[in-house]
């Protein structure tokens, strides 16, 4: 059947009506290193298996063609307080991602002022880090102990405006805030959605004030199934969710960071669709080595050309388009790219 409509979109791209909607289309580009500043609690480095950073960094190399350096240090190994280098079986179990783990394990109060740290945390200033350790992008997760503990949780909203506005005041990168994720107990979690509905109205508010900043809810992704046994810190799964909820705000910001270089392709190639399926909105990327005439249109199962994205010259480069099918049917549809003498087809699956 795939092979039957592969057919028709190849004899029939001019033979059936359709319009023109250019939408959105954004050429990929990249610096050297994309430069990630986590910040927060041992959420930051995880417990077992791959980090929420790990699977960030591999969804940014294969997704964005760029490479990532998670900047900062925490000067002690998982529960404890020696150095990293005294724990090998650790640094192997993050990937040799020595000084990437972000300042795991300070707590919201901790963090704001040098005053207070502790199990030999260095006296390092909220200003100090971010001005020592520069980045393009800067990831903040307050970690649940927190407000499991019921440490800071009638605080915290104050003491993390505090956090946000230092941040902001002293660095131009682009400051990300995040959620806590829930917990397997209802007063716990109550007192996680006061704190999380602070984050968001105390994020907006920055937002609305100019300044470089995006909020993501990564508490109503996950459940106590992407949880450890200890229903604080996220498993594999939990750390996946994780990842994507920061990726998809890290996608759309990187592009108005002004320090990228252009990466030029090796050859032609047409990538699925993300997400996929998908409701109303997905991304379509593809990269062409050379300048050529491109044309990327949109069929439905039976062949029938309904919508023109690109059809115009475009010079070498990795490209991104943001396809709306909000106007359409929920079903099966196929995007066909011709780039020159190079051609290919993919599905995609609309679901409202």
């Amino acid at each position: 059947m795939l092979k039957e409509i592969y057919f028709l979109l190849l004899i029939l791209p001019f033979m059936c009506s359709a319009y023109i909607n250019p939408g959105k289309i954004t050429k990929i580009t990249a610096s050297d290193t994309l430069k990630i500043h986590p910040i927060g609690d041992s959420i930051t480095r995880g417990k077992e298996g791959d980090t929420y950073r790990q699977y960030l960094r591999k969804k940014i190399i294969n997704d964005m063609q760029m490479e990532v350096d998670f900047v900062g240090s925490c000067p002690h190994a998982p529960d404890s307080k020696a150095n990293w280098a005294d724990y090998p079986a650790a640094a192997d179990s993050l990937d040799h991602d020595l000084e990437h783990d972000g300042w795991g394990g300070l707590k919201i109060h901790q963090i704001i002022n040098s005053a207070g740290n502790t199990q030999g945390y260095p006296a390092f200033t909220i200003e100090d880090l971010v001005t020592e350790y520069p980045s393009d992008i800067i990831l903040l997760m307050i970690g649940t102990n927190d407000i499991y503990f019921d440490y800071e949780v009638k605080s915290a909203p104050a003491k993390l405006d505090t956090l946000i506005r230092k941040i902001l005041s002293n660095t131009s990168a682009h400051l990300i805030v995040s959620s806590i994720p829930p917990t397997n107990q209802t007063a716990i979690n109550d007192r996680i959605n006061y704190y999380n509905t602070s984050v968001e109205a105390t994020v907006t508010y920055y937002k609305s004030q100019g300044k470089n900043i995006s909020y993501i809810d990564i508490n109503s992704t996950m459940s106590t199934s992407d949880l450890l046994s200890d229903y604080v810190h996220p498993n594999s799964e939990g750390n996946k969710k994780i990842a994507d909820g920061f990726f998809k705000v890290i996608d759309s910001a990187v592009t108005a960071i002004d320090t990228r270089k252009t990466m030029t392709p090796m050859e032609f190639e047409l990538q699925q669709n993300y997400p996929n399926p998908f409701n109303s909105s997905t991304i379509i990327r593809f990269s062409i080595p050379k300048a050529v005439y491109v044309t990327l249109k949109i069929y439905d199962i039976l062949g029938e050309e309904i919508r023109t994205c690109i059809s115009e010259n475009l010079n070498s480069g990795s490209f991104k388009f943001h396809f709306d099918g909000n106007d359409l049917s929920s079903g099966q549809y196929f995007y066909h790219i011709i780039a020159g003498d190079y051609a290919a087809t993919k599905r995609l699956v609309l679901l409202k």
